[in-house]
């Protein structure tokens, strides 16, 4: 399970369960699509960073079969 820290900007955002988004990020190294577990909870610390066009700061890991947003902090 590796860790990447990299600067993006959200490029499209689908709703998939409850409270969980899938989203592309545009990175300096190319498109990333990663789902961010739990974004659409009103309590959520993802909630912000993964709006449509945010510039961010993200914190990702590579899951089983995606890779998932550990934290996402706008710029």
């Amino acid at each position: 399970m590796s860790i990447i820290k990299t600067k993006g900007i959200i490029l499209a955002q689908n709703n998939m369960n409850d409270n969980d988004k899938m989203v592309t990020i545009l990175t300096p190294n190319g498109k990333i699509g990663c789902a961010a577990k739990g974004a659409r909870d009103a309590k959520s610390k993802l909630m912000a960073g993964s709006q449509f066009l945010c510039f961010g700061d993200f914190l990702i890991y590579q899951g089983i079969s995606s890779y998932n947003i550990n934290s996402a902090e706008p710029i």
